[in-house]
């Protein structure tokens, strides 16, 4: 259906894409992906975004494969670093707790926002995304800086004072494993609008992480942030991410508006049809049409092409 569209040249390959079939698919077709990245791929061989996945499939291997002699090997490396997510999930949070104090509003999202939903499952994770309003973006650094969390590089403040009024987003460390990643925007490549940051904000819904009160975004947000920060790069956690949230309540008409008003027609289109035709997940014909008929600015679709892997492939 979609083997001529511009959108299929983003969709995960080779191991990723076999990954993501032995986890997602029903058990017989999951069964042959997963002989067959046997087949070319080894435990010691492996990148890290496929550990990720394997972590992932690790909860899967009993009814897959059984017999796979790879079982125990996917439980010990999914115990070590679903710790280690614990770990970051624990000493990143005070993060929250300190915006908070000093009255910055913070939204939680990608792989963070599933742990408080309690969609995660074995998902791993490297580091706390934190959304704060524009407005907020200098006193959150401030604050953070204040406290002891600092750039990658041990930036001084004045650097931070300099750069952020007009950075995406950056890093922000604390001991061994705090680690938040803090959003001035949402969106790292899009056409930009307060009414649409707005009606994020507003859509956004309670949940809880690590013991405290947080927001997340809506589904059809959440979604849409996973497909456009992830959608082409070398990694297949954001396909998890999306169809954990698929399998719940969906305003497919926000995510297409959205999508349409943001100029993020082709990164939505490129991850949905992936999930509908590689992963057999769910989606709305309507919803891939709508998204199919729609045609991003000159400047939105060129960026895309310039932040994913192989544009030209």
């Amino acid at each position: 259906m979609f083997g001529r569209s511009p959108a299929r040249r983003f969709w995960p390959r080779g191991a990723i894409d076999l990954l993501l079939r032995a986890c997602l698919l029903p058990v017989e077709e999951a069964r042959a992906a997963w002989q067959s990245w046997c087949e070319g791929r080894t435990i010691d061989g492996a990148t890290w975004p496929e550990i990720r996945l394997l972590t992932a499939f690790s909860a899967r291997v009993g009814s897959v494969d059984p017999a796979s002699p790879l079982a125990p090997r996917l439980a010990t490396l999914a115990r070590t670093h679903w710790s280690v997510t614990q770990s970051i999930l624990r000493d990143s949070a005070p993060a929250l707790d300190l915006l908070a104090r000093h009255g910055i509003g913070s939204l939680v999202f990608k792989g963070a926002a599933l742990y408080a939903e309690g969609l995660a499952g074995r998902r791993l994770i490297g580091d706390l995304d934190l959304l704060v309003h524009q407005a907020d973006i200098m006193p959150a650094v401030e604050a953070l800086v204040a406290a002891g969390w600092e750039g990658q590089k041990g930036e001084s403040l004045a650097y931070h004072r300099a750069v952020w009024p007009t950075r995406i987003g950056g890093n922000f460390f604390l001991g061994r494993h705090g680690e938040i990643d803090l959003h001035r925007v949402p969106f790292h490549v899009c056409r930009h609008d307060a009414a649409l940051d707005a009606a994020l904000w507003q859509r956004a819904r309670a949940a809880r992480l690590v013991g405290r009160s947080v927001l997340v975004p809506g589904a059809a947000d959440a979604i849409l942030l996973s497909i456009s920060h992830a959608v082409g790069g070398s990694g297949g956690d954001w396909a998890l991410d999306v169809a954990a949230r698929i399998a719940g309540p969906v305003d497919w008409d926000v995510l297409v508006d959205t999508a349409v008003r943001r100029e993020l027609a082709l990164p939505a289109l490129a991850g949905l049809s992936y999930l509908v035709e590689r992963l057999s997940v769910a989606v709305p014909a309507e919803t891939l049409a709508a998204l199919g008929r729609a045609r991003d600015g000159t400047l939105a679709r060129r960026n895309f092409l310039v932040m994913t892997r192989n544009p030209g492939r």
